[in-house]
């Protein structure tokens, strides 16, 4: 008995947990044996729970009118050769997955409604710095990138071989665990100079956008061609990225390539 209780405690946690979004989102980056204990301590939520509804169907005898109904007998039950005392614990744990499924899927449906999605994923993305920048990044960027007239917020990335990338960042599945890598849509990109660490910009992609004609009626089509994937382990630095004030910082010369990308292209 003692480790079926376990195993159904288990299950029930584990079935909420999938379909909770937030929930789902901290067991995927809990280490050891916390994601175990706290799948259990929901299984515990939901069996007392039900407890209480559970004892007062027993007290209200509704265990016996339930079996006349489908015309079961005290010796019909009997040859199950289950114990009552089990049989009454077969229905409490019944009743419990029963409501975590069913809370579970009511969660489920309400996150994936956009608008509470992305107040829980930012919410979520505050406990790790790069996730809060790349999730703040896709959603300011989410209503603007399939439009070459609006504004593009841009990111800034430092790989560890000095190689520098500006652009903005796609979607990411955050429940899964850690971000170990992101994709991301270039804008601009060069490297960090060895002795003072200035960006020098080497290539601009917004003349190679330009370049298909039906980057005007669906400019993500051709963003597609130009995807780079980075992996968190070789970013040496990340951070915002504004044109214009990246202009104004002094440089040892003028940036011909920032002044295009200025003129052509929006950024904030």
């Amino acid at each position: 008995m003692g480790i079926a209780l376990i195993a159904i405690l288990i299950a029930t946690g584990f079935v909420f947990s999938t379909l909770h979004y937030p929930t789902k989102y901290k067991l995927n980056r809990s280490e050891g044996w916390i994601p175990y204990f706290t799948i259990a301590t929901i299984g515990c939520f939901f069996f007392a729970l039900t407890l209480p509804f559970m004892m007062w169907l027993d007290i209200q005898n509704y265990g016996r009118d339930l079996a006349s109904y489908f015309n079961l007998r005290f010796n019909d039950i009997k040859q199950w050769e289950i114990a009552f005392k089990e049989l009454k614990f077969i229905a409490w744990a019944a009743a419990s997955f029963a409501i975590s499924l069913t809370l579970g899927t009511i969660a489920y449906l309400i996150y994936k409604i956009p608008p509470i999605r992305e107040w829980s994923s930012r919410k979520l993305g505050n406990r790790d710095p790069l996730e809060k920048l790349i999730v703040e990044n896709i959603f300011i960027n989410k209503n603007n990138i399939n439009n070459a007239d609006q504004k593009l917020h841009c990111i800034c990335v430092t790989l560890k071989s000095r190689k520098v990338y500006v652009g903005f960042c796609d979607i990411v599945v955050l429940e899964h665990g850690k971000i170990n890598g992101f994709s991301l849509t270039p804008m601009l990109s060069g490297y960090r100079n060895e002795d003072n660490h200035r960006i020098n910009f080497t290539v601009n992609y917004q003349s190679h956008f330009k370049s298909y004609d039906e980057y005007e009626d669906d400019p993500e089509e051709v963003f597609r061609k130009y995807k780079v994937t980075i992996f968190s382990e070789n970013i040496e630095h990340i951070n915002l990225f504004d044109a214009d004030v990246y202009k104004k910082f002094p440089s040892p010369k003028p940036s011909s390539e920032m002044k295009y990308i200025h003129n052509s292209y929006k950024f904030s």
